[in-house]
């Protein structure tokens, strides 16, 4: 036992699996090659698991080892115990409920004897459900194997996983325990696969040889373990992100243009994602200052990506300090900026240069009124009172959002912000203005993607926003959701 040296280790943990167990463990039999060892954990299972696995293990030619464990400590200490033993060239995992088609190991295994440069390849999945027959569901991607490159497909990943791991196969030598993560019971095989890719490339063996059966127990519904899910994602995220196994791989994309494209595309990626774990935001902060000391080519890209994000988060004066190491009229292009509406051509010179600063976009000509976009008014400190006959000029001086030319002094006034007779824009009096929206304002993104709530979003995503997350609306946003659904079942 202790000389042999098989090509590939397959790992199967087990838990309350006796339904669909012998399924599985006739799949691995199925395989016809003699030089695997199968390595089962029973993690604590109280059916019949274990007398399954001791009759079938005792029936195989292939070498079979169990461990029997007296409690059920979870699947990602389960995967760390059967992968710490494996002795294979290759490793391969499988659930409990799923099944490999003959020829399954073959074709992984021959995808990474052409591909000596990938570190894990996968095969192309089939869905059944508990009956055995085939399901229609579409859960896993992995066409974007073959679509994305190296870089491409580790900036895809970061909205979420779609590499099923019963299909995957990988080199144990490019591969270390930590990758697991540390308690990681959601999201362990998604942190094993960013870690992979730092040490090469995934390929694909193009054969659907792999059945992932899908059943009421291995399905989360609505917001199940939401809180459990948001941790391990932001947990798993910052231990991969902020290394220096990152740092490297950044390094390695060698051409300037493909290093923006990954940039720019996981920018936008943890963008989405903190629409459904917000903490990641701080995250996504701390990755973007970590990018400019990399970067020596395109670092003022990346300070208008760092000040979009400030801006996003309402950090206005934070914007203010980033926005001195990159041209200002970058800022025109952010969409967390708001937009500045003269009341007439003769406002005068002070519009231009907050515009021209970065503090407000131009809202000449923009219809903003009925856009739901946020919007201040620009009017003279005399025509105030005219000009609030008109409905949208009374509700943005209701709301605080009118500034003030040609007053007395420069400071928050009860309509919005003043700026006196020789105010000058400057660093310092942007300060004072950023100062306002924060402690006004907040984050403009709030008013713009939420105002009209199912304009930004679609149907089948503003539903389960409201009825699948429960709790987890933010308690400002769940009456604007509520309307937003009710105008959209009104609508049907």
């Amino acid at each position: 036992m202790t000389s042999y040296s098989p090509l590939v280790t397959v790992v199967l943990p087990v838990y309350n699996g006796q339904r669909f167990l012998r399924d599985t463990l006739e799949s691995i039999s199925a395989q016809q090659r003699e030089d695997v060892e199968v390595v089962i954990v029973d993690d604590g299972s109280s059916d019949d698991s274990w007398d399954i696995i001791s009759q079938w293990s005792s029936a195989q030619p292939f070498h079979v080892r169990t461990v029997r464990k007296p409690t059920n400590y979870g699947v990602c200490a389960a995967l760390i115990d059967a992968t710490s033993v494996a002795r294979g060239r290759y490793i391969a995992q499988i659930g409990h409920d799923d099944v490999w088609l003959p020829g399954h190991l073959s074709g992984l295994v021959d995808a990474l004897e052409r591909h000596p440069d990938a570190s894990a390849a996968f095969a192309d999945i089939a869905y059944i459900n508990a009956e055995g027959m085939p399901a229609n569901v579409t859960i896993f991607n992995h066409a974007l194997l073959r679509s994305n490159t190296h870089a491409e497909l580790f900036a895809a990943l970061l909205s979420g996983n779609f590499l099923c791991a019963p299909a995957s196969m990988f080199r144990r030598d490019r591969f270390r325990q930590s990758f697991w993560g540390v308690s990681n019971e959601r999201l362990q095989d998604f942190e094993l696969w960013l870690n992979l890719l730092f040490e090469g490339r995934f390929v694909s063996s193009e054969a659907s040889t792999c059945l992932y059966r899908v059943h009421a127990n291995n399905l989360s519904s609505g917001s199940a373990m939401r809180r459990q899910s948001e941790y391990e994602l932001l947990a798993t995220l910052t231990r991969v992100l902020l290394s220096e196994r990152f740092g490297r791989f950044y390094r390695s994309i060698e051409l300037p243009d493909e290093r923006l494209a990954f940039v720019d595309s996981a920018h936008a990626r943890l963008i989405n994602v903190t629409e459904y774990a917000p903490a990641i935001r701080s995250l996504h902060s701390m990755l973007l200052e970590n990018l400019v000391a990399l970067e020596d080519v395109w670092p003022a890209r990346i300070n208008a990506l760092r000040a979009e994000l400030a801006l996003r988060l309402g950090m206005y004066r934070k914007y203010l300090a980033i926005s001195k190491t990159y041209p200002a009229h970058y800022a025109d292009s952010l969409p967390h900026i708001p937009y500045l509406v003269p009341v007439h051509d003769k406002v005068g010179s002070p519009y231009a240069a907050l515009v021209e600063a970065g503090v407000f976009r131009d809202g000449r000509g923009v219809d903003v009124a009925g856009s739901g976009t946020v919007y201040f008014f620009a009017c003279p400190e005399h025509e105030v009172e005219a000009h609030m006959k008109y409905p949208s000029f009374a509700e943005a001086v209701a709301r605080r959002r009118l500034i003030v030319f040609g007053a007395e002094a420069t400071q928050p006034v009860q309509s919005g912000f003043a700026l006196g007779s020789n105010a000058r824009v400057d660093h310092g009096l942007i300060d004072k203005i950023f100062r306002f929206f924060e402690e006004d304002h907040g984050s403009f993104q709030v008013h713009s993607e939420w105002r009209g709530a199912a304009a930004p979003l679609q149907k089948t995503m503003l539903r389960r926003l409201y009825h699948r997350t429960g709790g987890f609306v933010p308690e400002r946003y769940r009456p604007a959701v509520a309307a937003g659904v009710r105008r959209l079942l009104r609508r049907r």
